[in-house]
């Protein structure tokens, strides 16, 4: 700031000043003159020009001690929009220019952290959609070759298992699409959301009963149990519908691995055998809580892997297993479920199973949607 610049925002204070001195001059002269001495200008004129004199030294001292402070400012404000270059404002005289200097580096750590967030979508994005690529090109491959091999089908039964896998690598595709589909909506969440009452027990026959063939084939059992028989709680239907999908997706996924092995060896399967490969939903309200927990018999989760199972892209020491593994369902799951206002938790024990639980909280759910979404 030029001290020009200077002068001009502090006209009004100079102005005021002046005023203040002449008026001041004039009281003297007027009571100089009331008792009828003699009057010379020159006091009234020393007086103007002596105070006009120090006015002058104290803005000029003012405009000094304010100059670096200027300068940074410039400086910031010409660094072509680094707003990092607001943090190196360091030194505010005043309390004004330490509440205006406060200011802008909050918002500039505000603009700083969105700007990091917004990149580690973009990059997980990216990286998601190579992904999804990649992963297409395996169900697409499945799928011709067995075309390829419908041409010497001998049997019914033979042609059976070859439509099955057709139509199991044909799910593949459409839940994949279904998860890049929404981790592309899940941007424009505000927008594609709206809360009401929805029985999470009707919710998660739905997700059951859309996996039946899959249960049918692998001989898994579902199974839901709650003391209710509706459970309602305050959510979007949409889009826990697709957490409680992703949930149910896994515990298919990890209790196939885990009971492949005995599908091979075994022709007859006994009762016992058929119990152990169940896949529970379990619903229960306790005061103004819900609890909705998706429970397998699978292959577990090593403890060292837990900590990192919401993370994207994270498949662990069992995606070895399940090379098809993205890693994105449940990063996708807790991010729907954080904007919805809920938690979720996993725990796990290797070749035991794992339990993933949502929790609705009655009473902040609504309040808590509608605050970030204004």
């Amino acid at each position: 700031m030029k001290f020009c610049d200077y002068l001009l925002d502090r006209i009004g204070f100079i102005l005021l000043y002046l005023i203040g001195i002449c008026v001041a001059l004039l009281a003297v002269w007027l009571d100089v003159a009331a008792a009828s001495a003699s009057i010379t200008y020159e006091p009234f004129l020393y007086g103007l020009l002596l105070s006009g004199v120090l006015l002058a030294g104290y803005l000029m001292g003012d405009y000094l001690r304010r100059r670096p402070f200027y300068a940074q400012i410039e400086r910031a404000r010409d660094s072509k929009g680094d707003i990092l270059a607001i943090e190196s404002i360091t030194r505010p005289v005043s309390k004004e220019e330490e509440m205006l200097t406060n200011l802008m580096r909050s918002m500039s750590q505000t603009y700083h952290a969105r700007l990091l967030d917004f990149e580690r979508e973009e990059e997980v994005r990216q990286h998601l959609s190579d992904r999804w690529v990649h992963y297409m090109k395996t169900p697409i491959s499945v799928i011709d070759l067995m075309v390829q091999k419908s041409e010497h089908v001998d049997s019914v039964e033979d042609a059976k298992d070859l439509f099955h896998s057709i139509d199991e690598e044909n799910q593949r595709l459409a839940q994949r699409l279904e998860l890049f589909l929404n981790s592309v909506r899940i941007d424009k969440f505000e927008q594609d959301f709206r809360i009401e009452s929805v029985d999470i027990l009707e919710v998660s026959r739905e997700v059951l009963n859309s996996h039946k063939k899959e249960f049918i084939h692998y001989s898994i059992f579902p199974k839901i149990e709650c003391n209710e028989s509706h459970l309602l709680v305050p959510t979007d239907r949409k889009w826990i519908k697709f957490v409680i999908e992703q949930a149910v997706s896994n515990a298919i996924k990890y209790t196939k691995v885990a009971i492949s092995p005995q599908k091979e060896d075994a022709k007859d399967e006994t009762d016992e055998g058929k119990s152990s490969r169940v896949i529970k939903v379990v619903a229960k309200k306790v005061e103004d809580v819900a609890f909705l927990t998706i429970e397998d018999q699978g292959i577990g989760i090593p403890p060292e892997d837990i900590p990192r199972v919401f993370e994207p892209f994270f498949t662990g020491s069992n995606g070895r297993l399940l090379p098809e593994s993205t890693g994105m369902g449940l990063y996708l799951a807790r991010k729907v479920i954080g904007k919805l206002g809920h938690s979720i938790s996993i725990q796990s024990e290797v070749g035991r199973g794992t339990a993933v639980t949502i929790r609705f909280a009655y009473d902040s759910v609504t309040e808590g949607v509608i605050e970030r979404c204004s």
